[in-house]
C-alpha cells in the first residue's frame, strides 16, 4: 500500500516533470539551441541535459541518505560538476536526453516505492553539506525541475525567467 506521503511525492514529481515535458514536446530543432537566462548561458538542450544528471545525482543522494551514509564532500564544487556533465553529454540529442530523463524518473519512482515512512524521514547531508531528509531530496527533484522549466519557458518566449 502506498502511503499518503509517497502518493504526494509521486504527484509532485509527476507534475514537475509534466511541466518540463509540455514545454519541450514537439520543439523545433532550432529552439533547442536557444539560450536560457542562466548565468552559465545554457541552451534549452543543455538545461534538459542538466535535468537528467540532476535527477540522477539526487537519486544517488537519496539512496545514500536512506542507507545512512554521510555524503558530504568538502571539496565538492556543484558548479564544476554541472559544467562537466553538460560537456560530457553535449553530443546527445534531445530525444536521447528525453528518453534518459524518463528512464531516470522510473528509477526514482521505483526507489521511492521501496521506502518505508521511517526511511523517508531519515536525515543526512548532501554532497554540498546541506542537511535534508530522503523525502526532502524527492521534493528537491521536483523543485529543481520547476526552476529550470521557468528558464526553458523564458528562453522559448524571449522573456526573463520567473
Amino acid at each position: 500500500m502506498t502511503s499518503d506521503r509517497k502518493a504526494a511525492l509521486r504527484a509532485d514529481l509527476a507534475a514537475a516533470l509534466q511541466e518540463v515535458l509540455a514545454l519541450v514536446a514537439d520543439l523545433p530543432p532550432e529552439h533547442w539551441e536557444r539560450r536560457t537566462p542562466t548565468a552559465d548561458g545554457w541552451t534549452v538542450r543543455d538545461t534538459l541535459s542538466h535535468l537528467v544528471t540532476g535527477e540522477a545525482g539526487n537519486l544517488f543522494i537519496a539512496r545514500g541518505i536512506a542507507a545512512g551514509q554521510d555524503l558530504y564532500r568538502p571539496d565538492f564544487d556543484l558548479d564544476r560538476y554541472n559544467r562537466r556533465n553538460i560537456e560530457k553529454h553535449a553530443a546527445r540529442t534531445p530525444q536521447e536526453l528525453l528518453a534518459e530523463l524518463q528512464r531516470v524518473r522510473q528509477e526514482t519512482l521505483t526507489f521511492l516505492d521501496s521506502l518505508d515512512e521511517a526511511t523517508l524521514l531519515r536525515e543526512g547531508r548532501r554532497t554540498t553539506g546541506e542537511w535534508t531528509t530522503v523525502e526532502g531530496v524527492f521534493r528537491r527533484i521536483a523543485d529543481h525541475q520547476r526552476e529550470h522549466a521557468a528558464e526553458i519557458r523564458a528562453a522559448l518566449s524571449g522573456a526573463p525567467a520567473e
